[in-house]
């Protein structure tokens, strides 16, 4: 729903599965969220898989943060 509060999100993120859902790992949204204010500007929100998140962690990079991204089911 691209709630936020700040640059803080309040929502989860939602995803129709797609066939390069899966072939990547680090995709970007094509809606923007939040509001043009100042110098902030509506931003994409990085995607990325299982597996790139395990290596960022055991390479102890900093600077990112991680939240759970929830792939609809196909009807």
């Amino acid at each position: 729903m691209g709630h936020t509060i700040g640059l803080n999100m309040l929502s989860e993120l939602f995803v129709a599965p797609s066939d390069g859902l899966y072939k990547s790992d680090c995709l970007a949204s094509k809606q923007k969220i939040g509001v043009k204010r100042g110098l902030l500007r509506p931003e994409s929100l990085l995607l990325c898989s299982q597996h790139f998140r395990t290596m960022i962690i055991n390479e102890t990079l900093t600077g990112m943060d991680f939240a759970v991204a929830r792939v609809e089911a196909e009807s």
